[in-house]
């Protein structure tokens, strides 16, 4: 019984964590657990730059010292456009983990010359000594801080150095990285008792792109082995097979509503009109131009999920776009004002009237067909 609590706290843990960067996955979810866990390495791969997604290994000594110059802790701190404009993290355990990475240990050791650090979770009995042995330039404008680190109790810790509280949720997420970032790099030594070679980099919110990513498999609604397909009929339910989908029919069969029986929108759109910018855009993250008007159809002639959003009740347009940002349409209400307006009866329906995630099919170059009575589950998406 107590393997089973055990699991299901450490499930919860996870989802929690995964949810706290912005990748919200269904609390129904069967993924295993070490998929969820997997699936929070990529997401923490994803806040970091470009540096260590697909290399295996980082030579720091190839890497520039830093410039004493320029701020750290500034330059540790990668914010979105709302967390600039409240002027800090947001208080969620990933929020906790930047705000303690910038704010505290890069300021310590700018500011205070600090050095070694003591990173407890005294809920749990746990705690990282970590110490800071050298800063690098990924860029100009992106530092990497270069760390040993050990995990042992909170008692063990030494009285010289900071001392971190953080939460348990957090300071999972402080282990999680620290061993992944550990992966990159050369290890001197497998003797357990040494401390490991690790770093830190700046960690900003994931883009809109990289959480459709994360979000897009939940897994076989039976087994939550990785999903091949979805039902054909409503295109709501996964599975890894037809093994689980025969399974599950049964089950499934009451609630199945086709999308072909539903009622469908077709319209025009333009394309490149608005810029994508969202609460957690960077501005590394902004589109450079305007999109082209012909991108390619990645979907063919299936049904895929979009969000649909309007600025402010009676906006003159709607900005329409797909998880993959393979394209995104603007549907001007002066263009068909009669079914801009059964669109907007949709979305008014929606998360606080503003915005709803529907299914849609490509059907033409500049041609988007919508189905308003068949909405996927809203709390299983977030991009």
């Amino acid at each position: 019984m107590s393997t089973s609590v055990n699991a299901d706290r450490e499930r919860e843990e996870l989802l929690g964590l995964l949810a706290s960067m912005g990748v919200k996955l269904p609390a129904s979810t069967k993924l295993p657990l070490h998929a969820l866990d997997e699936r929070l390495g990529k997401a923490l791969d994803c806040a970091f730059t470009s540096l260590t997604r697909g290399k295996d290994e980082i030579k720091l000594k190839s890497l520039t010292p830093w410039k004493k110059s320029q701020s750290l802790s500034e330059a540790m701190r990668s914010m979105s456009i709302e967390e600039l404009v409240v002027g800090d993290f947001d208080s969620t355990p990933y929020g906790e983990l930047r705000h303690m990475i910038a704010n505290s240990i890069a300021f310590l050791y700018e500011q205070q010359r600090e050095s070694q650090f003591f990173i407890e979770d005294p809920a749990r009995n746990r705690s990282i000594t970590m110490t800071v042995i050298g800063i690098h330039m990924v860029t100009d404008e992106i530092p990497l801080m270069a760390v040993e680190y050990k995990r042992g109790k909170v008692e063990d810790d030494d009285e010289e150095g900071a001392k971190m509280i953080n939460s348990p949720e957090a300071h999972t997420l402080v282990v999680k990285l620290l061993e992944l970032n550990a992966t990159h790099l050369p290890q001197q030594s497998r003797d357990a008792s040494l401390p490991i070679l690790s770093f830190l980099l700046p960690l900003g919110p994931l883009s809109m792109k990289d959480i459709g990513s994360l979000t897009k498999d939940v897994g076989c609604i039976v087994c939550g082995a990785a999903s091949t397909s979805k039902c054909s009929g409503c295109q709501l339910v996964s599975y890894c097979g037809k093994v689980c989908q025969r399974a599950d029919w049964k089950r499934h069969r009451p609630a199945c509503r086709s999308l072909d029986s539903g009622s469908w929108l077709t319209f025009t759109y333009m394309s490149g009109f608005t810029t994508l910018i969202n609460r957690t855009s960077r501005s590394s993250d902004m589109p450079q131009g305007r999109h082209s008007s012909s991108a390619p159809n990645i979907h063919g002639m299936d049904a895929f999920i979009v969000k649909v959003q309007i600025a402010g009740l009676g906006g003159p347009s709607m900005l329409i776009y797909d998880r993959q940002r393979s394209f995104d349409a603007t549907y001007m209400r002066a263009s068909d004002p009669a079914g801009f307006q059964r669109l907007e009866n949709v979305v008014k329906t929606g998360y606080i009237g503003q915005k709803v995630y529907l299914w849609a099919k490509r059907v033409g170059e500049q041609q988007l067909s919508i189905c308003l009575d068949r909405k996927p589950d809203q709390s299983g998406i977030s991009w």
